[in-house]
């Protein structure tokens, strides 16, 4: 049985696990479930991963969830080139215990860096979350920009990754470690998405990106990646806009959605 990764692009923690994989050269089928159409929930993904969230990795009928953890199982049994790749998760234990903090760190703040970027995408209309969840994800949206808290909390997280990016020196590849990776992909939504949040303000992070731009596997994650956030932007510049009715059957949707979860007893805890 082949080993399968299953990730979504425009998610930072699938694209963690789908660049790992490409890193260690993990033999393996990806598979992408799309989240913006409900993929998560298919039957025969919930059996992979009752949580309905990607990344997830089987391999010999073992099910790994979380990407953090994915990044460690691919380092730990499918690391061919140990020299040359212990820079993303040092065999020296004091190294390790840092690398293993600042991916711990960027974990704990997932939703923080990504909620407003995120609601961003999922609201806006033309988009497939629309189609997909109704007009929850326009409620949602609004909320979260009408809610200065979300956009306060994102901006201290990326400003405190950038201080502790600032007393790094990463000049190329063999600098960097798999927490910076998870810290610079969870960030990508907001420097991808919001206007107001630039390279330009935050010169860790912009140096970051342009060291990781350098590692050969990236370039296929980054292209998707780009292609599907142009795809906002050109519907935020030209989309139509809803109307009366459009809202009515938004409404439907979200009826039929929500009874669909219960019925079939899909815990809602992590949507």
């Amino acid at each position: 049985m082949p080993n399968k990764l299953y990730k979504f692009t425009f998610s930072p923690p699938a694209r963690l696990a789908w660049l790992a994989a490409k890193i260690y050269k993990v033999p393996t089928d990806v598979i992408d479930i799309d989240l913006s159409k409900a993929g998560q929930f298919d039957s025969e993904f919930l059996k992979i991963n009752p949580k309905h969230e990607v990344p997830a990795f089987v391999h010999d009928d073992e099910y790994i969830t979380e990407s953090r953890a994915i990044a460690k199982y691919f380092h730990e049994f499918f690391n061919k080139e140990e020299d040359l790749n212990d820079h993303w998760y040092p065999s020296d234990p004091d190294q390790r215990k840092v690398v293993d903090e600042w991916l711990d760190w960027s974990d704990k703040r997932h939703m923080i860096f990504c909620a407003p970027p995120l609601l961003y995408a999922t609201s806006t209309y033309g988009m497939p979350w629309r189609e997909t969840y109704g007009i929850m994800m326009a409620i949602m949206g609004y909320k979260v920009k009408n809610d200065k808290k979300y956009e306060n909390d994102m901006k201290n997280a990326i400003s405190e990754a950038e201080t502790i990016l600032s007393q790094r020196k990463i000049k190329e590849i063999e600098d960097l470690n798999l927490g910076d990776l998870a810290v610079f992909l969870e960030s990508t939504l907001a420097f991808s998405l919001l206007p107001e949040i630039r390279y330009a303000d935050y010169p860790a992070f912009e140096n970051l990106y342009k060291v990781i731009l350098k590692i050969p596997e990236y370039k296929q994650i980054d292209e998707e990646f780009i292609n599907f956030i142009q795809r906002v932007h050109h519907l935020r510049l030209v989309g139509s806009a809803p109307t009366l009715f459009t809202y009515v059957a938004e409404i439907w949707t979200s009826i039929k959605f929500i009874a669909y979860v219960t019925w079939n007893r899909v815990s809602m805890a992590k949507l």
